[in-house]
């Protein structure tokens, strides 16, 4: 349990509002202060979380601050490593990558990067998340009374929605990890795939890009039977599941081809997949 969390006040980005909300799941603290001048004393106390503000990064002393330094990935990418071990969770969450990318080379960076202009990406923008982080802008305090704590100032809701975004980052990560373990490749007359036997495996797709592989075989999470995805569907993978109609235990073929399900209770997918490449 921390102290206290200190981030800087002004302009909250993701950046800030993420990093304080894993810090909030993994360890929890009754108090964030948005404020831009941080003590010696605070940065040498492990108690006192510093994001994103402080010219430190140690994570022995829970500092947390990468603007000193250019080689330095964003405070969250910080966070992450000093809680996990590690930061490279781009296959858990889409956006974890551009995050970075936003927070220390800049919004037109990431722009560029998909080939747009700013004021174009900007209006992709989610309104939800942008309302969230003016609320946070706006406040010097969230509190939150803890029991055996006395807290005289007002609790925020801020504070819950926060918890709750950091345990669903560390929930995410954990299951990802779980289901990615689970993941195996088979292969059938020279043809590799990935398969596995858990319903709604967030991490099936993740674990073929590692492997190079072209079909992930899953449960169908519709009903009975599994399913066999291309990967992506690479418009030139020759690859086409349109070729299975009419085979047996085919229940469904996506019109594009990308994608059939099959009722099969011994899951033997090896004719279909061969039937796909011919």
């Amino acid at each position: 349990m921390y102290e206290k969390i200190i981030t800087h006040s002004g302009q909250a980005h993701r950046d800030d509002f993420l990093a304080c909300c894993l810090l909030l799941a993994a360890a929890g603290a009754p108090i964030i202060e948005r404020r831009n001048e941080v003590s010696e004393t605070e940065l040498s106390d492990p108690k006192v979380a510093v994001v994103d503000i402080g010219g430190q990064f140690n994570s022995k002393l829970n500092n947390f601050d990468h603007h000193h330094d250019s080689s330095l990935p964003c405070s969250l990418h910080l966070v992450a490593s000093a809680i996990f071990g590690r930061s490279d969770f781009f296959d858990v969450f889409p956006w974890w990558n551009n995050l970075n990318i936003q927070d220390t080379q800049g919004f037109p960076k990431l722009a560029r990067n998909y080939g747009l202009e700013p004021r174009q990406l900007q209006e992709l923008g989610d309104p939800i998340g942008g309302i969230i982080l003016q609320e946070f802008s706006k406040i010097k305090e969230i509190t939150w009374p803890l029991s055996g704590h006395e807290v005289t100032r007002p609790e925020s809701p801020l504070y819950s929605i926060m918890r709750s975004i950091g345990e669903h980052i560390i929930d995410s990560i954990h299951k990802f990890e779980d289901h990615l373990s689970e993941m195996q490749v088979d292969e059938y007359d020279g043809i590799q795939v990935a398969i596995t036997r858990k319903k709604a495996n967030i991490a099936r797709f993740a674990f073929a890009r590692q492997h190079g592989l072209n079909i992930v075989i899953a449960p169908n999470e519709r009903g009975p039977g599994f399913t066999l995805t291309r990967v992506d569907n690479a418009p030139d993978a020759d690859i086409d599941f349109r070729r299975c109609e009419g085979m047996e235990g085919v229940t469904f073929i996506h019109h594009t081809g990308f994608m059939c399900v099959v009722e099969n209770d011994n899951w033997n997918w090896r004719p279909y997949v061969k039937k796909a490449f011919s």
